[in-house]
C-alpha cells in the first residue's frame, strides 16, 4: 500500500492543479454510434488534400486511404507505399518507410495541423493546407509548394526551452511559466498546467510487480479529485521511455475541469516519474495538443535518442531468417483476414443507403485493416534492422516490399468485390 498512501497524501496538491488550467479532453461523450461514424465520415472528407509542413516535408492524403511523402532532404523521391485513416478525432498515416505512424488532430479544422510521431523517426511539425485536391504531384510542385509555405511562415517558430524533471528531460514552450506550490514546480499558462509530483528508483521487475497497484491508487487519486469516469490512455514508447495517463472531467467550485496524472517509466535509468496536469474543460483541446507536445519530447537526460534506443533488448545477427519469419506470420494474418473482411463488407452492403461513394468508404475501411496488419509486420522488421548489429536497410527494404506485395495482392481482392458490387 506504500504508492496509495503516497499518492493519496497529494489529494491537495491535485484539487489546486484542478483550479489552476490544465489537460486531456473527456471523449466519453454521450454521442452515439451513428453520430461517430457521421462525424468519421465527414473527417474522411475533410482531410483529403496536401499539407506543406514548414521544415521541408508534404503529405498528400488521397480519398483512396493511399497517401504520399515527400522530403526535400530525404533524396528518395515520393514515398507512395503509405495509407492513413482517421481514429476518433485523429488522422492517423502510416509510414513504412520511416518507420512509424504519426497523427494530427482535427478538432480545430485542417488549415493549420501539427503533425506529430515518435521522436525517434519523426520531429514534430506544423503542416499548412496547401490544397483539397486529390491530385498526385511531382517533386517540382511539391518543390514550389514547399517555397510558398516557407515564405509565409518565416519569423513564425515558437520557442523552446528544455527542462528537467529528476532526469527526465522535457521540451516545453518558452512562453510556459513557473510557479511555486510549496516545494512543487508547476509549469503551463492559461491553458494548461502541469508538474510533477513524485519520482522514485525501481528496478525494471520492481517496477513491473508496482505497476498494478501504482494504476489502482492513481485512478482513486482521480477519483479522490472529483473525476468520476476515469479514461486511461498508453503512452508508446518513446526514447526508451513508456508510460500510461489516467483523466477525466471534474467538477470543482461549480466549474467543470479535466484532470489526471501520468506515469512514465525510463528502464534505463530505472526511474519512475509521476506528473499531475489539469485544465478548464474549454480549453481541453488545446491543453491535449499541448501535452501531447510535451510527452513526445521526452527522453532520459545526457542520452540522445540513439544511445536511449541501444538500451533494448537486441533482436537475432541473422536477419534474414528472423525477416524470414515475420514474412510468413504477418503473410497468413493477411491472407486469413481477407476472406472475413469480404464477408463483412458484402453483409455491411447490403444495408449500404449511400451509393457507390458509401460502398467506396466500407471497401477502404476494410482494406484498412489489412493496412494495419501490413503495418504492424513492417514494423517488426523495422526493429531488426534497428537493433540488430548487422541491419541494413537495403535487407529491410527487400522484405518489407515482399510483405506489401502480398498486403496489395489482398487488398486488391476486396477491391474486385467493390468493384463488381458497384456495377
Amino acid at each position: 500500500m506504500r504508492k496509495i498512501v503516497r499518492l493519496f497524501g497529494l489529494i491537495i496538491l491535485a484539487l489546486f492543479l484542478v483550479s489552476c488550467s490544465g489537460n486531456y479532453a473527456d471523449n466519453a461523450g454521450s454521442s452515439t454510434v451513428t453520430e461517430k461514424k457521421v462525424k468519421e465520415d465527414n473527417i474522411l472528407k475533410e482531410a483529403v488534400g496536401t499539407y506543406i509542413g514548414n521544415q521541408g516535408c508534404a503529405i498528400t492524403l488521397h480519398a483512396d486511404g493511399t497517401a504520399e511523402f515527400y522530403s526535400q532532404e530525404w533524396g528518395k523521391g515520393i514515398a507512395t507505399n503509405n495509407s492513413w485513416k482517421v481514429k476518433g478525432d485523429r488522422v492517423v498515416i502510416s509510414l513504412p518507410d520511416l518507420f512509424c505512424d504519426v497523427y494530427f488532430e482535427t478538432a480545430n479544422g485542417f488549415d493549420q495541423v501539427e503533425i506529430k510521431g515518435n521522436p525517434l523517426f519523426w520531429e514534430n511539425e506544423k503542416y499548412t493546407k496547401f490544397t483539397s485536391s486529390n491530385e498526385k504531384f511531382s517533386a517540382d510542385k511539391y518543390d514550389i509548394m514547399l517555397s510558398k509555405v516557407e515564405q509565409n511562415t518565416k519569423g513564425k517558430k515558437e520557442s523552446y526551452r528544455t527542462i528537467d524533471l529528476d532526469g527526465f528531460e522535457f521540451s516545453i514552450p518558452g512562453s510556459y511559466t513557473v510557479s511555486e506550490d510549496g516545494k512543487y514546480t508547476l509549469y503551463g499558462d492559461n491553458n494548461f498546467a502541469f508538474g510533477m509530483i513524485d519520482s522514485e528508483s525501481l528496478e525494471p521487475e520492481q517496477f513491473e510487480d508496482q505497476r498494478e497497484e501504482l494504476e489502482e491508487s492513481i485512478i482513486e487519486l482521480c477519483k479522490g479529485a472529483g473525476v468520476e469516469n476515469v479514461l486511461e490512455e498508453e503512452i508508446p514508447d518513446i526514447s526508451g521511455v513508456t508510460g500510461k495517463s489516467f483523466y477525466g472531467e471534474a467538477l470543482q467550485q461549480e466549474k467543470k475541469t479535466v484532470f489526471g496524472c501520468t506515469y512514465l517509466y525510463a528502464p534505463g535509468i530505472e526511474k519512475e516519474l509521476l506528473l499531475f496536469f489539469s485544465t478548464d474543460s474549454s480549453k481541453a483541446d488545446e491543453a491535449d495538443a499541448a501535452y501531447d507536445r510535451i510527452l513526445s519530447s521526452v527522453h532520459v537526460k545526457g542520452e540522445t535518442a540513439d544511445k536511449a534506443v541501444k538500451k533494448k533488448p537486441e533482436k537475432s545477427s541473422s536477419s534474414g531468417s528472423s525477416y524470414q519469419e515475420i514474412l510468413e506470420e504477418y503473410s497468413k494474418k493477411l491472407r486469413d483476414a481477407t476472406p472475413r473482411l469480404i464477408e463483412e463488407y458484402q453483409e455491411e452492403a447490403r444495408n449500404n443507403t449511400r451509393g457507390i461513394e458509401g460502398l467506396a468508404e466500407l471497401s477502404n475501411e476494410k482494406i484498412g485493416v489489412l493496412a494495419e496488419i501490413n503495418n504492424e509486420g513492417i514494423g517488426e522488421m523495422a526493429n531488426i534492422m534497428l537493433f540488430s548489429e548487422s541491419g541494413s536497410y537495403a535487407e529491410y527494404e527487400k522484405w518489407a516490399g515482399k510483405l506489401t506485395e502480398v498486403y496489395m495482392e489482398e487488398a486488391g481482392k476486396i477491391t474486385d468485390v467493390y468493384m463488381k458490387s458497384a456495377m
